[in-house]
């Protein structure tokens, strides 16, 4: 029986329950079964049921319409993994054409649709007719695939030849040439030498036969023949060169595409050079490679056989260069106690002041970083700047500056990052070193955004990005644009941020890059989410959620349910935001990600606002900022603060709120964050509507409303600042009034 998988967009929910009942009858017949997410039970994780059935389903339906090529689940998540399968044939992927729309250009666009021709089944008179050809197109294929395939019979029939005809003919014709007799001795002295040369050839084989087998004579009697030593050694010999040929010319061609940034034709390259030959550099470089595509699991594998081999041959040297690889996996996912385990165990194999030391210094500098330790961090890439000055490694040097760098983003000390970072860059520079420059600025146009500068952050990241071209490095190309995004989300140019952030999905996809997959989605789900799109934003989260669990990485996962929490905070549900919320939060105290627990605070605070609950509020807003202050976020700090004036207005404590509004307002300018600027306009016009201060109420609110207007943003602020518009400007210009509550 196979399995039937529907993947459809929710906007054509309809042509999917009427397409499984015109497979009604091959159900009953016992030929299929249907799967649809529609089917997953209460309680069940959504992620994980859509990609186990997805695994497990012998035919994929691609029900096709603008809404299925929109959805950046259906497109990017389930069509491409259909794909995947359908090439490795797998499974059976049929686009069903539901309404149309330009399916042609799509990466399924070559394959053979229904209904017939691929007419959309929304154009059809009776769309019965539609069903019967989808149904009976499905019958066919699920016959073919029950059928055995039957290997090919090559054709045995004698095929027409010469033959010993043809020679007798010659000679015959050669007999009747008159020089009769000359012809003959020719002739003879040839069959006479040919004779000769196959005696000493059936000598020389037998002499070679006789080095490579001997006999033994068995109880019966018989003879039986085995190999000699001699013929063990050669035959050895003779496959050991041509496997590590094999394996060298493998491993140089995984090099080249490492080098090109082509991480899927390198671990190809070097997965086959392992199966030619197992070593241990092969193992090191295809465990970078799948870590930088963000498969964790395979990197850890790979690393782990690598270690192996190295631990057989008592190679100290590669030891500690793969418990350092090691250290990186588990840090990138977040796991800082195994990162430091293998972090420990690589210095405790390295020799001295050697490389090796230098790179386990900086991989201790990462997790200490990570787990909020600045001032470890430090120390720890301070050591590893020295040895690599100590060696005149002008590319280590520039890692350990990037490495400072990050350790004072951090901690919130801008200024002191970019000078770090600006470092680097000089180093890569003088090492003539494009990726490393690539690197570099892209973190200069981090820090730049950190201070709030960015106008200069998306410079510093359209430089990278044509460093990254230059290197041909599809990952930093993407890396760049996603970052180019984030920056035009923030200043509010949303049209040209989705843009950008697509233009980076569609690159990491085809590297294969989980991690920067899920990063994208975020950014179009966040300008999604702004231009008030709450349906398409929430699917664009969760998408990144199941991206970030296949990569294993929890950072991403948690801040991804975070932003469900936000959409479903829009949506006024309210219960399930808190929910989502509260799991976020744990995910975050269990990384000890200072940031994402302040945003989670905000968040929360937000939603008990819309709840009618203040009070909750305020202290949500309060252990917001207490994180924030402490850690140096200065963006958290401005946020906390704005939702601190609007629980102060909930509660009355008008002053308090207008302070704390004005303080908001100053800080999301001086780091042009447009868009909370205008939310901390619109609580101190409210506030000072309260007071009875209408012409004051009046300008901040016109104001905010102006920078919703001009970015193009839509938040339910929008529709508070509308209704407390038409309120003043009806109320009379001569009236004071006051909404304090009296005692």
């Amino acid at each position: 029986m196979a399995l039937v998988f529907f993947s459809y967009a929710h906007a054509d929910e309809a042509f999917r329950n009427r397409l499984e009942v015109a497979l009604a009858m091959l159900k009953r017949q016992g030929l299929i079964e249907t799967w649809h997410d529609r089917r997953i039970m209460p309680g069940e994780d959504f992620a994980n049921a859509i990609d186990a059935n997805l695994e497990q389903a012998d035919i994929i339906l691609l029900l096709v319409s603008p809404d299925f090529l929109d959805s950046d689940y259906c497109y990017e998540g389930e069509m491409r993994r259909a794909l995947e399968r359908h090439n490795a044939g797998s499974a059976a992927v049929v686009p069903i054409i539901v309404r149309p729309c330009p399916w042609h250009d799509a990466p399924f666009g070559r394959l053979q649709a229904l209904p017939t021709d691929g007419k959309p089944i929304a154009k059809y008179s009776d769309i019965d007719d539609a069903y019967l050809e989808i149904a009976d197109g499905l019958r066919r294929l699920i016959e073919r695939r029950a059928q055995p395939t039957d290997a090919s019979t090559p054709d045995a029939r004698p095929r027409p030849h010469g033959g010993i005809d043809d020679v007798r003919r010659r000679v015959v014709r050669m007999l009747r040439l008159r020089r009769f007799k000359v012809s003959l001795i020719v002739l003879v002295a040839v069959i006479v030498i040919a004779s000769s040369w196959f005696v000493y050839i059936l000598s020389a084989r037998e002499n070679q036969s006789q080095e490579r087998r001997a006999y033994a004579e068995a109880p019966s009697g018989r003879l039986v023949t085995y190999a000699t030593d001699a013929a063990f050694d050669a035959d050895v010999k003779r496959h050991a060169q041509r496997r590590t040929g094999k394996a060298r010319d493998y491993f140089m061609a995984g090099q080249r595409d490492f080098a090109a940034g082509r991480w899927s034709q390198a671990i190809s390259n070097y997965q086959q050079s392992i199966d030619a030959a197992p070593t241990v550099p092969a193992y090191l470089n295809i465990g970078a490679s799948y870590e930088f595509i963000s498969d964790f699991s395979q990197a850890i594998r790979a690393l782990g056989l690598g270690l192996r081999l190295a631990d057989e041959d008592n190679d100290d040297e590669y030891r500690a260069a793969l418990h350092d690889g090691l250290a990186h996996v588990y840090e990138d996912q977040g796991l800082d106690g195994p990162a430091l385990d293998h972090t420990k165990s690589s210095l405790r194999f390295s020799e001295g002041e050697d490389l090796s030391t230098a790179d386990a210094q900086i991989t201790l500098a990462r997790i200490q970083d990570d787990s909020g330790n600045f001032s470890d961090s430090l120390k720890s890439a301070r050591v590893a700047l020295q040895i690599f000055e100590k060696l005149q490694d002008q590319k280590g040097t520039a890692v350990a500056h990037n490495t400072i760098g990050s350790a004072y983003l951090d901690r919130g000390d801008f200024s002191e990052a970019l000078r770090e970072y600006q470092t680097a860059f000089a180093s890569y520079s003088e090492a003539d070193d494009i990726l490393g420059q690539a690197i570099a600025l892209d973190n200069i146009g981090n820090a730049y955004g950190g201070q709030g500068q960015n106008d200069d952050a998306k410079g510093a990241f359209q430089k990278a990005l044509t460093l990254f071209r230059r290197a041909n490095n599809p990952q930093g190309e993407g890396r760049a644009l996603n970052n180019i995004a984030d920056v035009q989300r923030v200043q509010g140019d949303l049209r040209l941020a989705v843009t950008n952030a697509t233009r980076a999905l569609k690159i990491f996809g085809k590297i294969g890059d989980t991690e920067g997959r899920a990063a994208a989605l975020m950014n179009v789900a966040n300008a999604r989410f702004l231009e008030g799109d709450y349906p398409r934003a929430r699917e664009g989260f969760e998408s990144a959620v199941v991206f970030y669990r296949q990569a294993g990485l929890l950072l991403g996962e948690a801040r991804a349910t975070g932003n469900i929490a936000e959409v479903l905070r829009q949506q006024h549900y309210y219960r399930e935001s808190l929910d989502y919320a509260s799991r976020a939060l744990r995910l975050f105290m269990r990384m000890g990600n200072a940031d994402g627990e302040v945003n989670t605070y905000l968040g929360r605070g937000s939603t008990y606002l819309l709840q009618k609950n203040p009070r909750k509020a305020l202290n949500e807003f309060r252990s917001a900022l207490k994180i924030a202050e402490k850690s140096g976020n200065r963006g958290g700090q401005a946020q906390a603060i704005a939702g601190l004036a609007g629980a102060y207005l909930d509660l009355d404590r008008l002053a308090e709120s207008l302070a704390a509004s004005q303080r908001a307002i100053a800080m999301f300018r001086t780091m042009g964050n447009a868009i909370d600027e205008a939310q901390a306009l619109t609580n101190s016009g409210l506030a000072h509507e309260k007071q009875g201060r209408h012409a004051e109420a009046l300008r901040e609110l016109t104001n905010a409303r102006s920078i919703y207007k001009n970015t193009g943003a839509h938040d339910s602020s929008l529709m508070v600042i509308e209704e407390a518009i038409k309120r003043l400007r009806r109320a009379p210009a001569n009236v004071t009034r006051s909404t304090r509550k009296l005692p």
